[in-house]
């Protein structure tokens, strides 16, 4: 039976305490927002918050293999336009469709995505540990 050998967390834990009190102050945050208003749009922001957690985790563990010194200029950028590309759509869909949704769905949008990023660090650390 082939035994894999399991990868260190490649950055500092200043990070990791840096996402894990992100997440939780988010999490706070809409909690205080959403659950006043309508306790289904909690649910809404757990959902959203898990998708976008589990696809930023998955580009993690795919381009953390990656090693740029033995990459062509080019190779080397991809992981970076697609995490660009990733920002920029999650950041500015949620600002371009303000004007025709509710505020409280651009503030779910918005506040997942924050949250899905920063645990999406802490479940990275963890697995490599």
């Amino acid at each position: 039976m082939e035994t894999r050998r399991k990868e260190t967390y490649p950055h500092s834990m200043g990070r990791v305490y840096l996402s894990t009190t992100l997440t939780i102050l988010s999490i706070i945050i809409a909690g205080l927002l959403l659950l006043p208003t309508n306790p289904l749009r909690l649910l809404y922001y757990g959902l959203l918050t898990a998708a976008i957690t589990a696809v930023v985790f998955e580009l993690k563990t795919h381009f953390a293999g990656w090693s740029t010194s033995f990459l062509s200029a080019q190779e080397s950028l991809k992981p970076v336009v697609v995490l660009f590309l990733l920002l920029f759509s999650v950041l500015i869909v949620p600002l371009a469709l303000a004007y025709f949704l509710p505020a409280e769905v651009w503030v779910i949008l918005i506040v997942s995505f924050t949250t899905g990023l920063s645990l999406a660090e802490v479940v990275f650390y963890i697995s490599r540990r």
